[in-house]
């Protein structure tokens, strides 16, 4: 977590499109679905493609207030 964490500070999609899906299942952090959807955004809007498709998935799911947070905490990654 803590390598694809620095890799995805500098950037790189496919660390934020990982981190995203251990947020998701809880893999080795606290499942957390703001955290989670936050890092698949950013993935997604850097094209990342399987990230667009569960962006939108994702996205379906969550209460407005859901997404609010999740954007907001992207603001700040």
């Amino acid at each position: 977590v803590e390598r694809l964490s620095a890799r995805a500070r500098h950037g790189y999609p496919e660390a934020n499109y990982r981190l995203g899906l251990r947020y998701l299942s809880g893999d080795g952090v606290n499942r957390d679905i703001i955290e989670a959807f936050a890092r698949i955004r950013l993935a997604a809007e850097a094209g990342h493609p399987r990230a667009v498709s569960l962006f939108y998935t994702l996205g379906a799911k969550l209460t407005a207030d859901e997404h609010h947070q999740a954007f907001d905490r992207s603001q700040t990654l």
